[in-house]
């Protein structure tokens, strides 16, 4: 458990209640058993592939969203073999790309 104070500002003027204590506590061992990215992503055409190694995991669906530099949704296609998932996106600007709202299984 880590114990950690953040201060929330406003104009440079902290906040009621700031600086507020936050405790941040480990997540339990069977949330351990997530994907685990396999390395650098990879590029194919105009794609990049992003490899999430899934050979010691229990089963589940893998969804998440991606937002561009300009705050759009871009769609990710989802492959699975037995011992990897792939995550492929084609940009369409350059810049930062986010993924949100990753949820696998039923966590």
């Amino acid at each position: 458990k880590a114990v950690n104070k953040v201060s929330v500002l406003n104009k440079g003027r902290p906040i009621d209640g700031s600086p507020m204590t936050v405790e941040i506590d480990s997540a339990p061992q069977k949330d351990h058993n997530l994907p685990r990215y396999k390395g650098a992503p990879t590029i194919r055409g105009n794609s990049v592939v992003i490899a999430l190694d899934s050979e010691k995991v229990p089963p589940g669906e893998l969804s998440l969203t991606c937002i561009d530099p300009d705050d759009g949704e871009v769609p990710v296609k989802i492959n699975k073999t037995p011992k990897e998932i792939h995550l492929v996106l084609t940009p369409k600007i350059p810049g930062r790309y986010l993924f949100h709202d990753v949820k696998y299984g039923s966590r």
